[in-house]
C-alpha cells in the first residue's frame, strides 16, 4: 500500500513538474475556454510566442498556434483566425489565450520574387482578454526552394495587448496564405 501511495505521489509530482510550464502562474488568471480549431493546410498554420505584453498580458510567454482560414480569391478576402495557447516555456507566465477572430486579408503590393504579403485586421473574443483585435501582416514565400511563411500580429483588448511573431512549417516556393 505504501509503495502505491509513493508511486501516486511521485506521479503527481512528475505531472505537476512537466505540466507546470503550461499552467497559469497566478491564481487570478483564468483558463481560456476550449475552442474547436479546424484543420487547415500547413501553409495556414503558424506557431510562435507572445512578447512585449502590457496589462493582463504583461510578461506572458505563451506559445501560440494561429490558424488562418480565408475565402479563395485575388483581392481582399474574408478571414477567420483561430488563436490557441499550446503551452509555455519553463518559468514563463502563461495566460492561456484561446479564441476566434473574424476580419479580412488585404493584399499588399510586393515584388513578385519576394512572395505575397497581406495585412490582417480581425476582431473577436480572445479568452481571457475578452473582445480583442488582431492587426498585422502575413507573408508567403517567394523565389526560394523551401522556406517559411511568417505572421506578425498585435493582439489588443481592453485588458492588455501583446505581439505574436510566428511562422509556418516548411513550405515550397511561392506559397501564400
Amino acid at each position: 500500500m505504501r509503495a502505491v501511495l509513493v508511486a501516486v505521489a511521485t506521479a503527481a509530482l512528475v505531472a505537476s513538474g512537466c505540466g507546470g510550464s503550461a499552467k497559469t502562474s497566478s491564481a487570478s488568471a483564468t483558463a481560456a475556454p476550449p475552442v474547436a480549431v479546424p484543420r487547415v493546410p500547413p501553409r495556414d498554420r503558424f506557431t510562435g510566442a507572445l512578447r512585449d505584453g502590457s496589462g493582463s498580458l504583461a510578461g506572458a510567454g505563451d506559445v501560440l498556434e494561429a490558424r488562418l482560414q480565408a475565402a479563395a480569391g485575388a483581392g481582399t478576402r474574408r478571414l477567420t483566425l483561430w488563436i490557441v495557447s499550446t503551452g509555455c516555456p519553463a518559468g514563463a507566465k502563461c495566460v492561456h489565450l484561446s479564441g476566434r477572430l473574424r476580419g479580412q486579408l488585404t493584399p499588399v503590393r510586393t515584388l513578385p520574387d519576394i512572395g505575397r504579403r497581406y495585412t490582417i485586421t480581425a476582431r473577436g473574443s480572445l479568452g481571457p482578454v475578452g473582445v480583442a483585435t488582431a492587426t498585422g501582416t502575413v507573408s508567403g514565400t517567394g523565389n526560394i526552394n523551401l522556406g517559411f511563411e511568417s505572421l506578425e500580429l498585435r493582439l489588443s483588448g481592453s485588458r492588455g495587448s501583446a505581439r505574436l511573431s510566428a511562422r509556418s512549417g516548411h513550405v515550397p516556393a511561392f506559397t501564400s496564405p
